[in-house]
């Protein structure tokens, strides 16, 4: 394609983007065309269009068009990665705009489809079910990764806090699933398990460098949704069973001892367990007991790790 051509067609595109739903040509396209660049103007156009046109949706239009796009990627496993993930961006802004309207209906429909794809045991599914979960992370939390799709800050922040409260925990336990079923692959982890493991301790890092809502939140910059650097890990009470738990904290370090050759994976385990040990706030600090039980378990596997 030359530079007139590209100019050309993202001109069609962009005229396109602006047209009054689209969806019925847009799930068209989907289906016949095999262009990865189409491909994905056409789900940056489901994406911005669905929240443009949302109180215009009838009911059911937004859930049917989230299950559309996770069927067409879930069949579709040879799409190129900025493709998916562009898709897997819409289905998370298409579920993110429902947050305030529809609580938790079109949130735990799409758990059950994460559920599903995380528990098949194949590696291809497990990593749709990874982009799943990082572009939902990416658009709720305050890094300043949200879409910018036209919504408020005041928007980001009641979804934020309703993903923290009903939803963030659940991610953690779908994360822990796949890393303790990857703790049991022996070394040399084989590429295709490799790449999985790398993609979850990358969400792992996320999830504990996570900036949870304070109870009366300030916007920090006009114009921003961005996040303090080195926030050290301070979930809420109610995370208590799993981050707590002893084999939550010697996986992690087996991992560590696993990866450690590879830069990438060995960076992100590293991260985790640094943030593990910045563990503090009212998970931890109501019982002294408990905080001294955990920090001589973390202490423990730690010495284990540098005698290894």
């Amino acid at each position: 394609m030359t530079s007139q051509q590209r100019q050309m067609a993202e001109a069609v595109f962009l005229n396109f983007k602006k047209s009054k739903a689209p969806y019925a040509m847009c799930k068209e396209i989907l289906e016949k065309s095999r262009n990865d660049y189409v491909l994905f103007q056409v789900a940056s156009t489901l994406k911005e269009s669905v929240v443009r046109e949302w109180s215009l949706l009838q009911p059911g239009d937004a859930e049917s068009l989230r299950n559309f796009l996770l069927h067409y990627v879930t069949s579709n496993v040879h799409l190129q990665n900025y493709v998916r993930e562009q898709m897997l961006q819409a289905v998370a802004v298409i579920v993110k705009r429902g947050t305030v309207d529809a609580p938790s209906a079109n949130r735990e429909n799409l758990f059950n489809d994460i559920t599903q794809l995380v528990s098949s045991g194949n590696l291809s599914m497990q990593l749709v079910a990874c982009s799943i979960l990082t572009a939902l992370l990416n658009e709720y939390s305050s890094t300043g990764r949200s879409s910018s799709v036209g919504l408020t800050w005041e928007f980001h922040s009641k979804c934020k806090a309703a993903f923290e409260q009903e939803d963030l925990k659940q991610v953690l336990g779908f994360v822990l699933q796949v890393l303790y079923e990857l703790d049991r692959v022996p070394a040399p982890l084989p590429r295709e398990v490799a790449v999985v493991l790398n993609r979850f301790l990358n969400i792992a890092q996320q999830l504990l460098s996570w900036e949870f809502t304070l109870k009366h939140p300030n916007r920090r910059f006009v114009g921003s949704f961005s996040s303090a650097q080195n926030v050290s890990f301070r979930p809420p009470a109610t995370w208590r069973d799993m981050v707590l738990n002893h084999e939550f904290v010697s996986m992690m370090f087996r991992l560590q001892k696993k990866v450690r050759y590879n830069s990438d994976m060995a960076h992100h385990a590293l991260q985790c367990l640094a943030q593990m040990a910045s563990i503090n706030g009212p998970v931890i600090d109501e019982d002294d007991k408990v905080k001294a039980e955990y920090l001589r378990h973390f202490v423990l596997a730690l010495l284990e790790l540098i005698s290894g």
